[in-house]
């Protein structure tokens, strides 16, 4: 079983959270003080590279790196890998489920058939050793799925598969997929600091954890939203099991020779940047200029990314130039502002962890062609 949201809308209004009617914002206690956070880069050259390395190999899944959140959480990126099929059309054989992780996926290039939920048949725990999950995605099963939702999927299409949700390719029509893969994992079963550090042990199994549903996202939804006035769009707020929120949205900035300011920081969101189109020169780290706290009541604080500051310009810091499937992985606390866009405008997915469950779970953008107001 997945959530599933009818598109085919017009793209010339604007989101208005005014006509939001979803459920209400969490009113949880503000949460002490995170520390200073420190941004990871994952390039595209080293994405493409990753998943052309074991192309012979189908299906191919690489971890790139594995990223600790304050030591609260892990946040890892890997690309995936899979040829058209060959005799397999419609087989959902080769199915799995992760029992703690939760899985992102962005369509990079190629279309394909994706099967979520239904009942996982002749299922089989995953040895300890298996690289599934000792480096890639935690303990879970493997099996046939009996049942589930077959979806289209193709670039730019954005899946969100909590824990315990089958999955699989029943087919690929095109000579390959590949696929982004960013995963979320609270029980710290994932390797922090992979590939450069590897812990020895692995946490406990967590016991329990119910069958997830899969959300889907197109990218036609994405193109719409990303074409309106609003800067930063909110297209889902997605509850994982009552623990945490994942959220997708979608961001675009026009040009601009020297940015004037408008830099942030989440006090407890952490950011997952996909670049779609353009490139800029992009800023973490440092200090904010003439930084004070995001109104309460603002859309950033109540829908986007909770509790933040803004201001200026970052001072200090680390610039690096960005463009099309560049990732970025920022963690709470983190100064971030784009200083320079040099194409007519940058486009980018965000994919944004809540652990704190501020955000407003269930949310759904309302239609672009409905909205009436501009988002921050």
């Amino acid at each position: 079983m997945r959530r599933r949201i009818a598109l085919g809308m017009s793209v010339t209004a604007l989101i208005s959270v005014a006509l939001f009617s979803g459920p209400a914002v969490s009113q949880s206690e503000p949460a002490a003080h995170m520390p200073r956070g420190t941004a990871t880069d994952v390039s595209n050259k080293l994405i493409l590279a990753t998943a052309q390395k074991t192309a012979s190999k189908s299906p191919s899944d690489q971890q790139i790196k594995v990223v600790s959140i304050n030591g609260k959480f892990n946040v890892a990126v890997g690309v995936i890998h899979r040829a058209r099929s060959q005799g397999q059309d419609n087989n959902a054989s080769g199915g799995l489920t992760h029992t703690q992780v939760t899985e992102v996926y962005h369509i990079i290039s190629g279309t394909g058939t994706l099967v979520t939920g239904g009942t996982m048949q002749n299922a089989k725990t995953l040895a300890p050793d298996n690289e599934i999950v000792k480096v890639l995605a935690g303990p879970g099963d493997t099996g046939t799925i009996q049942g589930g939702v077959s979806t289209k999927v193709g670039p730019g299409d954005v899946i969100i598969l909590p824990p315990n949700t089958p999955h699989t390719f029943s087919q690929v029509d095109t000579d390959q997929i590949i696929y982004l893969a960013v995963r979320v994992d609270t029980h710290h079963v994932l390797p922090a600091g992979y590939p450069d550090h590897i812990k020895a042990e692995h946490a406990k199994i967590a016991a329990n954890v119910p069958e997830g549903v899969a959300t889907v996202v197109e990218n036609a939804e994405i193109e719409a939203n990303s074409n309106n006035k609003a800067i930063d769009t909110q297209l889902r707020v997605v509850s994982i099991n009552n623990e945490y929120n994942v959220a997708v949205g979608i961001l675009h900035r026009p040009h601009v020779d020297q940015s004037p300011g408008g830099a942030l920081e989440h006090e407890t969101a952490t950011e997952v940047y996909h670049i779609i189109s353009g490139t800029g020169t992009y800023v973490t780290g440092g200090k904010i200029d003439k930084a004070a706290e995001s109104p309460p009541d603002s859309d950033l604080v109540k829908l986007l990314d909770g509790p933040s500051v803004q201001g200026g310009v970052v001072l200090g810091g680390v610039s690096r130039k960005v463009g099309p499937g560049d990732v970025i992985v920022i963690p709470p606390n983190t100064p971030h502002w784009f200083s320079k866009i040099d194409s007519d405008q940058v486009k980018y997915l965000v994919i944004r962890i809540d652990p704190r469950k501020l955000l407003p779970a269930g949310y759904v953008a309302p239609p672009p062609a409905t909205a009436g107001a501009n988002q921050p």
